[in-house]
């Protein structure tokens, strides 16, 4: 149980004072801090990440069909991929600083990934749509978004997110194969990161280093694009 001032500040962070904080706590626990203590009073929040995870989706979504009624499905879609997708939700929940909120096994306290911070991010969701229902959610999402100075739901975020299906595009139409991403762990004083190479008709064209795969993935795509090299292999 988070005592009662920390409680106090994860509430002012998210803009949620919870009415019963069960839920949250619930949504706070991450599987390894019950293998290491079983005798935690609350479940895992795998089943809460589920919940909220639909939640998310149903919010973004309806905002998507309200807002850009000029978009067609296709759009519509891969707008709200680029607002769920797990770097974004990542990137929202190191902003709440929820990590540090968050009840972990000593392993996981230390990396940060971006797949427990997103996932208990959408946790979190879930708890406070079990606490105050479907506005709550929506005013939450609002907010986080207003406090980093970013609009999810701008289409020319899709200029970036679309890099990788881009290449794909291109790759399949000049080779009829796939572009891969070759990763190699490469360990920093701090963390885990990936040296991660993009293999473009059978060649290394580049590499980068991240801590996140995708974000690797991404920006090699993208990389690649701006430079044309894709042109390059004849």
């Amino acid at each position: 149980m988070l005592k009662p001032e920390k409680l106090n500040a994860l509430s002012h962070k998210l803009g949620h004072d919870f009415r019963d904080s069960t839920h949250l706590m619930t949504a706070l626990t991450h599987r390894s801090f019950i293998h290491e203590r079983p005798s935690h009073v609350y479940p895992t929040n795998e089943r809460m990440e589920f919940l909220g995870d639909a939640i998310l989706a149903l919010v973004v979504a309806e905002e998507l069909f309200t807002r850009h009624a000029e978009l067609p499905e296709g759009q519509l879609s891969k707008l709200r991929s680029y607002a769920v997708n797990e770097d974004t939700l990542a990137t929202i929940s190191r902003h709440l600083n929820l990590g540090s909120f968050m009840f972990l096994g000593r392993g996981e306290e230390k990396q940060e990934k971006d797949t427990i911070l997103a996932d208990g991010l959408e946790a979190v969701i879930a708890a406070i749509y079990q606490d105050a229902g479907l506005a709550a959610v929506k005013s939450a999402w609002a907010r986080w978004q207003t406090e980093m100075n970013i609009d999810l739901l701008d289409p020319r975020n899709l200029e970036d997110f679309d890099a990788k299906s881009k290449l794909q595009e291109y790759c399949m139409k000049s080779w009829q194969e796939l572009p891969s991403y070759e990763f190699q762990e490469a360990r920093t004083p701090s963390s885990l990161a990936f040296q991660v190479t993009l293999n473009v008709h059978g060649r290394p064209l580049l590499s980068t280093q991240n801590t996140s795969k995708k974000k690797a993935e991404l920006w090699l795509a993208k990389t690649c694009l701006q430079n044309h090299l894709h042109l390059t292999l004849g």
